[in-house]
């Protein structure tokens, strides 16, 4: 039998209270773990969510990780493959990884990465390039995005759908109560870009709609952001509670409880979709399109020069539409996203 190594290095985008980062820092740490290896989180102290698994030593810092025995080291999603500049902090400390990794002769995975329409590789910054190229294998969440492989020498490049499909398979949240009806709907849209005037006439046909079908309304925003359309849209409404999304096991258990979510965050209509909660994307980004085209959503998605399709939509997930064929095809995109984990395996027990 393979002997395991004990200490696997994890680390991402973990240092922003990110809905979609965080959720798959907690998903890859439950994975390598229950594998039987101890892992390093390089993350925000904030990360509190991973308390419940106690094979997880978080670090805040790149030169504290040197302090531990690691000679396997994962990046998990976010954005690699876009043209916008990273932050010079975001580089500095995957520059200080890459160089550690080969320094140990380490093998590395880079999993589950996207990015938007990007198909150039002289528009990645060369510190991303390095990175990737230190990797034995990179899983990408879009088919479009397996153009980098013509670029990398020794690096396997396999397309699977995002890795948090499988979120459910590590749930063991608990209903709240309180919503245990399904009568709730969990709204998180970034932005509403729409002039004055209509977007009063836009707020008032969809609180019209919400009560008709008495569901109350969970607003999942980041405390932080400066503009909160939906605060601004059901901010007077007394059946609607306010919710930070950065606190990954609340968010998720209003998800978990709700009747159906509308939100132009990928994320959290993806971890909705995977536990069988219709998804409604509402002006999302482009990589939220294409996910949703790939696993046939497409009568779901409410694109930015067409709003307005949001309320039949809504109308249509309330009152009639039949959802089975949707869960057909979340069953198969879940049994595909699952190559993510099993490449993952393969490479730790290889090491």
């Amino acid at each position: 039998m393979t002997k395991k190594r004990k200490n696997v290095l994890l680390f991402g985008f973990y240092f922003w209270s990110n809905f979609g980062d965080d959720l798959m820092a907690w998903l890859l740490s439950k994975y390598i773990s229950e594998l039987g290896y101890q892992v390093i989180l390089l993350a925000s102290r904030k990360v509190t969510w991973l308390n419940d698994i106690s094979s997880v030593i978080v670090v805040d810092e790149f030169q504290k990780t040197i302090e531990y025995e690691w000679d396997f080291a994962v990046y998990g999603g976010g954005g690699l493959l876009v043209e916008e500049a990273h932050d010079k902090f975001v580089l500095s400390y995957f520059k200080e990884i890459a160089d550690e990794i080969k320094k140990r002769k380490s093998r590395f995975v880079i999993s589950s990465i996207g990015g938007g329409d990007l198909s150039s590789w002289n528009k990645l910054d060369p510190i991303i390039q390095y990175l990737l190229n230190s990797a034995q294998l990179i899983t990408v969440r879009n088919k479009s995005d397996l153009w980098i492989s013509g670029f990398l020498n020794n690096t396997k490049v396999e397309f699977y759908p995002d890795i948090l499909w499988n979120v459910g398979r590590f749930m063991n949240f608990q209903c709240v109560d309180k919503f245990k009806s399904k009568k709730t709907s969990v709204v998180s849209v970034e932005k509403i870009t729409l002039s004055p005037r209509w977007e009063k006439i836009f707020s008032i046909f969809i609180k019209c709609i919400f009560k008709i079908a008495k569901t109350n309304i969970i607003v999942l925003e980041r405390w932080t952001d400066c503009h909160r359309p939906a605060e601004m849209v059901f901010s007077k409404e007394a059946n609607v509670t306010r919710a930070d999304f950065s606190d990954l096991i609340l968010s998720i258990n209003y998800i978990i409880n709700s009747k159906f979510v509308i939100s132009s965050k990928l994320h959290i209509g993806l971890v909705a979709m995977a536990l069988g909660i219709p998804f409604i994307s509402f002006q999302g980004l482009s990589k939220t399109a294409v996910m949703m085209r790939e696993v046939g959503f497409d009568r779901w998605l409410v694109p930015r020069d067409n709003r307005w399709k949001l309320i039949p939509v809504i109308i249509s997930s309330l009152f009639f539409i039949d959802y089975s064929k949707e869960k057909v095809k979340i069953a198969e995109a879940i049994q595909f996203a699952n190559g993510h984990l099993e490449g993952l395996r393969c490479e730790l027990e290889s090491a």
